[in-house]
């Protein structure tokens, strides 16, 4: 207001002046007649200034320019339309039918190259998904999947298709013209890290089942190189009439980590799965070898007869050849019409050691052939059947095959130890194809700086904002954005990075979505601060990672949490947390979903509580924070410096899961390294914990720890430490414990132990 009176004032004089001219007065007038006129104009130029100052002072204040657009389907990147379901909106930086390359979705002229270049470009663009329309492609050539890139398809599970027939009902066809070869290089998909192939279903159209031809692996990853080490993913996928299905480091000297097989099923005529030399656990769910796919195939891709593929695949068939593979985690395998279900094999570095959980082997010759198995321990076995006209199970090894309700139709063979309790666990069911609540499919991308220098807190929240008022996705297509103060997302929006499998940093060639941020860190009070990302009720949070760039371990601070629900049905999929305080809080957040996380938090990793979440899939390493290839870091550490600087910190502080008032909760294929607790709980009950794992805990600290709560847990694999710390308030169904250098716990179900009959003696 002292503004406006001054203007005003400033305006009257200037009119009094009018421009500096003097005001002529004729002669006969006299000074009150002057002073009259003089008023008058005064006053009325003045009324009318003030009129405009008025007016613009009581309209309304001009509305900032949008920062996020809305986008359609002609542009680039955007949600596409699918003819069959899919868990969330499916969104297509490249379209590979788009003139530009030219992919045939015919099948009368070859794709290979079309989509090589698609997937080239999405690379140079820093990530993001090339997807292939409905429709059949012809490819010659492997096809390499660059890392943080997903070529995709539409796809629909085999066993759900009304009308299996018709070969426009698949969706995504690849057509596969490769030579046939036994070189693992000539796979017909090369996957690198935080890379993946997801809903395509592949057809060998020169594979005859009177002249089986071998084949190279359909999906394969090499390990080491072009950043193809950590987290090479295969989800959604149906190989008709495939020779070898999913590969890793089977020919190579290689070592790989965190292979993610989800949702992958076919006929194989040599080999399901075969992988070697992994360190970090890979997971493998809902996973299916059958005869039926090439026999109940469309007409166009010339079915096979059952019965000829049947008696092929049981005189020549692995289902599963597993080799030295790091506490792999299995769950909902099916596996049938095999010479031999699953085998456990020699090799390259150390030996197998694992856990199967709801496996079903059938009409094989050998069910499950245990032939090299770590002799320290062994491996888990959980409400699993396996059926074997020679061997329902043979272990040949020092290792122990541990087993709780595993139906066996067949003989136990070999010379080494298989045990076995018939606990009932039926009622502990996993809803393997439960998914989180999608946004709508409406798209928004946003004018907001990727240069990590410039702190896009307040364009990022205006650009939620925006989209909250449709909902839908605000897509952070692929770069680093510096993000230094809270910013919350509006119900019925997912904010989306450009991974759409998972991910994790991949050293030297870290692409895709990364946020950084030195928020809280070096706060007095982080517990009292709003997490850096609040997710409102029905929200959520995928593709993409976090980095605390400064929060190296010789600070260690505590911060706010990265990520905290604020309602039920909140999710995160997808994502990566490294050098936080605190990652995810969904304390209270009925409905909370978690899949796929992987990082590593100083303090706090995941916290969650409400009614019915699930959590699948996570994995806590403090590898994640030097393998970043982050060129701004400030006074970072060497891998070779963790055991010194890091690991002490996180052994004393970092527990990866605490549960808070959790009721109904399950989790599963979940693993922590070197961390205090994998699981807290604290006045939770109804909890299902399966196929858990700890490697290198806290000395004095349990793997589980409970507080007022009621847990069954099975499958529980650990280095060291105990299995479990509890109160007198909590109860426990403890199934399948095993930990290296100790085969010789027992079930224990609500105090009392349970002894295993050993079947080979």
């Amino acid at each position: 207001m002292k503004k406006l009176l001054a203007l005003v004032l400033a305006l009257t004089f200037l009119v009094s002046c009018s421009s500096g001219e003097t005001q002529k007065v004729p002669a006969e007038t006299d000074a009150e007649a002057v002073e009259s006129i003089t008023d008058t104009k005064e006053e009325s130029e003045t009324t009318e200034i003030m009129e405009e100052i008025t007016a613009e002072t009581d309209a309304e204040p001009a509305e900032a320019p949008s920062i996020a657009h809305r986008m359609t389907e002609s542009d680039r990147p955007c949600i596409v339309e699918t003819i069959h379901p899919t868990d969330a909106p499916v969104i297509a930086d490249i379209i590979a039918t788009d003139p530009e390359y030219g992919a045939d979705p015919t099948g009368e002229t070859d794709s290979t190259a079309a989509i090589k270049k698609a997937l080239r470009d999405c690379q140079s663009n820093g990530g993001g998904t090339v997807y292939l329309p409905a429709g059949t492609y012809r490819v010659s050539e492997t096809i390499t999947i660059y890392a943080f890139t997903t070529l995709r398809g539409d796809w629909i599970d085999p066993d759900e298709c009304e009308d299996p027939s018709a070969i426009e009902n698949y969706g995504t066809v690849i057509l596969s013209y490769q030579k046939s070869s036994t070189k693992t290089s000539e796979c017909l998909f090369d996957i690198r890290g935080s890379a993946g192939v997801r809903g395509l279903t592949i057809y060998y159209p020169e594979q005859d089942i009177d002249n089986v031809k071998p084949y190279p692996f359909t999906f394969y990853t090499t390990g080491n190189g072009m950043g193809g080490y950590m987290l090479a993913s295969v989800q959604d996928c149906t190989v008709i009439n495939g020779y070898a299905g999913v590969g890793a480091c089977v020919s190579e000297t290689n070592a790989h980590e965190m292979l993610t097989v989800d949702n992958v099923k076919g006929t194989f005529l040599s080999v399901g799965m075969e992988a070697y030399n992994q360190a970090d656990v890979g997971t493998w769910k809902s996973v299916k070898v059958s005869p039926s796919y090439w026999a109940e195939a469309a007409a166009g891709l010339k079915a096979a007869d059952y019965g000829k593929v049947a008696d092929y695949m049981k005189k020549n068939a692995v289902g599963m050849r597993l080799g030295d593979l790091e506490w792999t985690e299995l769950a909902d395998v099916e596996i049938e019409s095999c010479k031999t279900g699953i085998t456990t094999v020699k090799g390259k570095r150390i030996q197998f050691a694992g856990s199967l959980f709801d496996v079903s082997v059938k009409d094989c010759t050998v069910g499950l052939d245990v032939q090299d198995l770590d002799p320290r321990w062994g491996m888990t076995v959980a409400r699993c059947s396996f059926e074997g006209s020679e061997a329902s199970v043979r272990n040949n090894t020092l290792g122990l095959v541990k087993m709780t309700d595993v139906e066996l139709n067949g003989p136990t063979a070999g010379k080494g130890d298989i045990v076995l309790d018939q606990s009932d666990l039926s009622a502990y069911t996993v809803d393997y194809k439960r998914t989180y609540k999608a946004p709508e499919a409406i798209l928004y991308t946003a004018d907001i700086p990727a240069d990590y220098k410039t702190d896009v807190s307040a364009l990022l929240q205006q650009a939620l904002d925006e989209v909250g008022k449709t909902g839908g996705i605000l897509y952070l297509t692929p770069g680093f954005y510096l993000v230094n103060s809270p910013v919350t997302v509006p119900s019925g929006v997912e904010l989306r990075g450009s991974s759409a499998v998972p991910t994790r940093e991949q050293s030297d060639h870290s692409r895709g979505t990364l946020i950084v941020t030195t928020y809280g860190v070096g706060s007095e009070n982080p517990a009292e601060m709003p997490a850096l990302i609040t997710l409102s009720e029905g929200s959520g949070i995928s593709g993409m990672r976090f980095y605390y760039y400064t929060n190296n371990p010789d600070i260690a601070s505590e911060t706010p949490y990265t990520i905290r629900g604020n309602g039920a049905d909140v999710y995160a999929v997808n994502c990566s947390i490294v050098a936080s305080g605190s990652g995810i809080d969904f304390t209270g957040c009925d409905n909370h979903y978690i899949r796929k996380f992987v990082g590593g938090c100083y303090y706090n990793t995941l916290k969650a509580g409400g009614k019915n979440g699930l959590i699948e899939g996570c994995l806590q390493n403090g590898n994640t924070f030097t393998r970043s290839g982050i060129n701004f870091l400030k006074g970072w550490f060497k891998e070779s410096e963790i055991w010194d600087k890091l690991f002490p910190k996180l052994r004393k502080n970092s527990i990866f899961l605490t549960l808070d008032g959790a009721e109904n909760e399950t989790v599963f294929n979940f693993f922590a390294y070197g961390v205090v607790e994998v699981v807290r709980m604290e006045n939770s009950k109804n909890v299902l914990l399966a196929n858990i794992g700890g490697d290198n805990i806290g000395v004095k600290s349990g793997l589980l720890r409970l507080e007022a709560s009621d847990v069954t847990a099975i499958n529980i694999l650990r280095y060291n430490g105990r299995s479990y710390k509890a109160d007198d308030a909590s109860t426990m169904k403890l199934y399948n414990r095993l930990t290296i250098e100790d085969k010789s716990e027992k079930n224990e179900i609500l105090g009392e132990t349970v002894d295993f009959v050993n079947l080979n003696e």
